[in-house]
């Protein structure tokens, strides 16, 4: 096991992350999403609860402005 100071310091360091963001891939998770639902609705099943609007991530650095 970590002793407790080298977990503490561990989480102070940035992670470095990939994303792939963009209009493309926004459609093709709204087409899923639509598939999805209207399986649920034949099956009988109840439709999720999901977020009203998706948009592609911002651009790198432009959140730390």
């Amino acid at each position: 096991m970590k002793a407790a100071k080298k977990v503490l310091l561990d989480l102070v360091e940035s992670p470095n992350i990939s994303v792939r963001s963009s209009e493309e891939l926004v459609g093709k998770v709204g087409l899923a999403i639509a598939a999805d639902d209207r399986t649920r609705k034949e099956n009988g099943d109840e439709v999720l609860r999901r977020k009203q609007r998706l948009a592609r991530s911002p651009a790198p650095n432009s959140a730390a402005r």
